[in-house]
Formats: C-alpha cells, structure tokens, sequence
C-alpha cells in the first residue's frame, strides 16, 4: 500500500509538470503568434512605387496637388538629389523617397497616413514628423532675406520664438561662420521697423502709418514721412509674399510646434530650398501666380512680430546717423519727383 501511495503521489507531480509545461507552451505559442507571426498590416496592391508612378504618368493636376509642383519639376528634383548623393535603398527608389518628403511637408499628414498610403512599415521610415516630447509647444524666429524674384538668400532658423529681432540680427551680421551676403557698395537692404539700421540697411520712419492696407484706406499721407514709408512697404513687400507662397505650398508650417524644435529648422531650411529651386526651375507656378498678383490679400500679423527695435537687445551693430541722412534724402527726392509728375 505505502508503494502504491507513493507512485500515485508521484503520478500527481507529473500531471502538475505536465500543465505547467502545456500552459508554458500555449503562452509561447500565443507570443510568438502575436509578435513573431504577425499578420502583415501594409498589403494594398497599390504600394507606394506603384502610386508614385500612377501619379507622375497620370493628370498633371494630381501631380501638383500630391507633390505641390510640376512633373517636370519633380524629376528634376530627383534628378539633382541623386547628383548630391541621394540613393536608393533596398525597399524604396529615390522617386518614393522625394514623393513621401514632399506629401509630408506638403500636405502636413502624420506618419500612421504615410505608412498606409505608401505601404511600408514605420520601421522602415524615418520621417520628419515625430512629435516633440516636450509638453510645451516651441516656435521659433526666423530671419531671411529675399530678391526681387521671391528666392530666399539666407535664412537663420533656430532662434527661440521669444528672441527680439536685433538680436538675430546682430548674430547674422557679426559671425562670419553664417556667411551673411551683406549689400555690395551703394545698395541697400530694406529692413521693417524690428531691426537697426547700420550702413547699407534702410528701415521705415518710426510712429508712423507704414503698411499698404493702411494707406488703402485712405488716399492722403498725412507727412512727408509716410509718403516715403508707402515705397518703402510697396518694396519690402516682396518678402511678405515670398512668405506667402512658401507657406501656402507646404502646409507642414502650419503644424510646426507639434515637433522637435530641431525638426523644426529642418523643415525651414528644408522647404525654403524647395521653394527656391521650384521658382528659378519652373516657368509657371500657380503659387508664385497668386503671391504675385497686387490684390493677393497678406496678413501683417504673421510676418511681423518685432514693430518697435529695443536697443537694449543691440549688441555688436551699430547704429548709423549716415542711413537715417540717406533715408531723408530719398524721401526729398521721392516729394520732389512727385510734385514734377
């Protein structure tokens, strides 16, 4: 009997092994099914390469409103990348590469959209658009500078929003590692009223009207000063509306704190050579059409942030009585040219 007990107690011990091993087993299994056989999520016919092309040997339309340019301007594009050293990988061409660069900066869709829409895996895509850790939402000032083609020359991104304007301006002109293109001899930088005035930059008359809606309103200049203060605007507008374009084509800017603040001078620098590439490629471009038409409406409050220069945020630039002579001559001659006419 006490044998018999003995080899029932020990049968017991091998049912408890024999579950332990079967639940082991079924968890396992159950892992492996989870995380190592998983069904593919990204199995659309139409991959990314596929619509890529659907788009670029389809209705030109599609091609500008997916890429926010012309074909001929995004094989160009292409190409010129592949010529800087851009190349394929094993699962996507350079064409799939630029297409989902742009349809993120263009468009401004996350990165869920990007995976389904080009049908590859977030392990496979290192985007741009990976949201900032940080609760606080970062902006940023930035300072450029413009030609009469609406072509950005320079830009200093990176700067905290809250930075006066004459501090990035001081650092633009003083370090010689940004290679600022300062005005050649006997020409001059318009500059809004945010910014000193050393030799070769021209700025408004101060506490008076300056913006071209407020001189619509009324026919009359009040001074002398405002008559110079509207050339002034109607001139310096141009940068105004080369910020209008590049903002209404990428659609990125309008989400911008949502990322990392490095990603954010990325995306700045990024998408104004974009800008300027499509500008001095294409003949036409209906973004540069809008932003060149005189009626195009521009909203002031969101070029301009700093209306009235602090001194005390000045640093290394000097302030010139020599600009403010030159100002006054110009306004004299601009009088006279008007009473003559």
């Amino acid at each position: 009997m006490n044998g018999w007990n003995e080899h029932l107690e020990q049968d017991g011990d091998d049912d408890d092994i024999f579950e332990e091993a079967s639940l082991l087993a079924a968890l396992v299994g159950e892992y492996a099914v989870n995380n190592l056989c998983k069904k593919p999520c990204r199995t659309s016919e139409l991959t990314g390469h596929s619509w890529v092309q659907e788009i670029l040997q389809g209705n030109p339309t599609r091609c500008y409103e997916m890429f926010r340019m012309e074909k001929h301007i995004f094989n160009k594009l292409c190409t010129e990348l592949m010529e800087h050293g851009l190349k394929s990988s094993k699962r996507m061409g350079v064409e799939e590469m630029v297409a989902m660069f742009l349809v993120i900066v263009g468009h401004g869709v996350g990165n869920r959209m990007i995976q389904e829409r080009f049908q590859h895996s977030g392990e496979t895509l290192v985007l741009v658009t990976k949201p900032s850790l940080s609760e606080e939402n970062p902006t940023q000032n930035i300072m450029v500078v413009c030609d009469w083609n609406m072509c950005f020359t320079f830009v200093l991104a990176g700067w905290e929003g809250t930075a006066h304007d004459a501090r990035v301006f001081d650092q633009a002109l003083t370090k010689k590692e940004l290679n600022f293109p300062h005005p050649p001899p006997d020409k001059f930088y318009l500059v809004d009223s945010g910014y000193p005035t050393p030799v070769g930059y021209i700025g408004p008359y101060r506490c008076e009207r300056y913006h071209l809606p407020e001189f619509r309103r009324s026919n009359r200049f009040e001074n002398h000063n405002e008559v110079f203060n509207y050339y002034h605007s109607s001139l310096r507008c141009t940068i105004e509306r080369t910020f209008g374009v590049w903002k209404n084509r990428f659609a990125i800017l309008r989400r911008m704190p949502k990322f990392k603040y490095e990603t954010q001078v990325q995306i700045v620098v990024s998408t104004m050579a974009i800008h300027n590439f499509i500008r001095r490629t294409a003949e036409v471009d209906s973004d540069f059409n809008l932003y060149e038409d005189e009626n195009t409406v521009i909203h002031h409050d969101e070029i301009h942030r700093s209306n009235n220069l602090d001194p005390s945020q000045v640093f290394n630039v000097d302030f010139s009585s020599e600009m403010d002579h030159v100002r006054d001559l110009i306004r004299n001659q601009i009088i006279e040219s008007r009473l003559n006419n």
